[in-house]
């Protein structure tokens, strides 16, 4: 029974930190993390797309329509050239 207790208070821990903003997270380990000395068990929150890196590589992919005046712009640069 406490092996099961111990995991449902990890997991009441993950999800309160899981969906807070990175700022306010505390004992959160992110990707190419470094222990310098001693142990740690880690429970793995999210992973994928679902990681902070993942949401900068989607807003990366997921670019903006060009505008007129960018479409503008650009045009007149070939122009110039």
């Amino acid at each position: 029974m406490y092996g099961l207790m111990k995991y449902f208070l990890a997991w009441k821990i993950c999800n309160r930190y899981a969906n807070a903003p990175v700022n306010k997270r505390e004992n959160s380990l992110f990707k190419d993390t470094h222990v310098v000395s001693g142990t740690v068990k880690a429970i793995v929150v999210h992973i994928g797309d679902d990681t902070e890196l993942g949401k900068v590589a989607q807003r990366l992919e997921n670019k903006a329509p060009e505008t007129d005046f960018e479409r503008g712009v650009r045009k007149f640069g070939y122009f110039l050239v």
